[in-house]
């Protein structure tokens, strides 16, 4: 079986099928990917065989036991890349910080049931209920409401962005900041690595880490 990864950026659409520069491959020493249009093909079992030459660190290591805060791109990528952390953090008396970045209302476009404002509700009550699980206080959870696919990497909105996770990381005692790979192709995230390399420098003493 393979494994299929839709890498979008601003407005784009990907094609299904291409050649040229649509249509690369990387290998690598385990594995090699292909990917089609903006599509990458992965198969599982090489990937799954990649992920065990990762290395292995404690929460210890990573926290140093004190609080810290995620920054998750949309309403899920906390718990989708951070869950077990959090969960780890939280059963042993860690104070853990989240900082959803957009609303999240560009998962499902045009939704019969769902329209932006039922949408954007129903992603909150989703990281409430998937925090409350992994032992997250709803009170440790911030919202900013950038519109989802439109996180900035510049101008007004990026600096006020900074600023709000600067803010959070002096007022909790943040000592590591986690945030979404910076390669990583989607728009929203890459935004969200960008911000939290700016906080970081504001706050020298913040570990920065990407998932």
């Amino acid at each position: 079986s393979r494994l299929l990864v839709h890498r979008p950026r601003h407005g784009d659409v990907a094609a299904a099928t291409g050649a040229g520069p649509r249509h690369e491959r990387w290998g690598s020493g385990l594995s090699e990917f292909v990917a089609v249009g903006r599509r990458l093909l992965v198969k599982v079992s090489e990937y799954l065989e990649v992920t065990k030459a990762l290395p292995i660190i404690s929460r210890e290591a990573l926290t140093e036991g004190a609080p810290f805060l995620i920054l998750s791109p949309h309403p899920d990528d906390e718990t989708l890349g951070l869950g077990g952390l959090i969960a780890q953090a939280c059963q042993a008396g860690q104070k853990v910080h989240v900082v959803v970045l957009t609303d999240g209302a560009g998962s499902h476009p045009r939704p019969v049931q769902y329209p932006p404002e039922r949408l954007v509700d129903l992603r909150k009550a989703e990281v409430r209920a998937a925090g409350e699980i992994l032992g997250l206080h709803p009170a440790f959870v911030r919202h900013l409401d950038l519109p989802d696919t439109q996180a900035p990497l510049e101008g007004p909105q990026f600096d006020a962005a900074v600023r709000a996770v600067s803010d959070l990381l002096q007022e909790t005692g943040a000592k590591a900041l986690f945030v979404t790979w910076d390669r990583d192709p989607h728009c929203d995230h890459q935004a969200a690595a960008a911000i939290a390399k700016a906080a970081g420098v504001a706050n020298p003493a913040v570990r920065l880490w990407a998932y």
